[in-house]
C-alpha cells in the first residue's frame, strides 16, 4: 500500500530520516554512475550500518525486521532523479535547475555527441 507517494509507510520513513534533507553524501557515487541498483545497495548498508551503531538486542531485530520492507532501489531512483535536475547533462556541473545545461556550449556539445556513432 503507498504512503505519501512512496511505495510503503517504511520507504516513506526511512527517505525522510535518513536522505530527505540532502543526499549529498552519495553525489560522487552518482556523479560517477548512475546506477540505480548500486545506488540502492549503498543506502541500504548505510541505514543498516547507522542502526547496527546506534542499537542494540530486540530493538535493533526490529527495527531490521522494519526495514526488510523499505524500497532503497525507489529511494535510490528519486535521488538519481533530484540529482540530475540540477547538474548540467553534459558536464555534471551544478545548475540552477531551470536548464538541462550550464551553457550553450556544453548543449551543443552533447548533442553533437548525441548524434554520432560511438567507438
Amino acid at each position: 500500500m503507498s504512503y505519501n507517494g512512496w511505495k510503503n509507510y517504511c520507504t516513506w520513513r526511512v527517505n525522510l530520516e535518513y536522505f530527505d534533507q540532502g543526499h549529498y553524501m552519495f553525489d560522487d557515487q552518482i556523479r560517477q554512475s548512475k546506477d540505480v541498483s548500486d545506488l540502492a545497495e549503498s543506502l541500504k548498508e548505510y541505514v543498516e550500518d547507522h542502526l547496527e551503531q546506534e542499537g542494540e538486542g530486540q530493538v535493533l531485530s526490529y527495527a531490521l525486521a522494519f526495514l526488510q520492507e523499505c524500497s532503497y532501489f525507489e529511494i535510490a531512483d528519486h535521488m538519481i532523479q533530484d540529482w540530475e535536475g540540477v547538474h548540467c547533462r553534459n558536464c555534471n556541473r551544478e545548475i540552477d535547475g531551470y536548464d538541462e545545461y550550464c551553457s550553450k556550449k556544453c548543449k551543443e556539445e552533447d548533442e553533437l555527441l548525441a548524434t554520432h556513432p560511438k567507438g
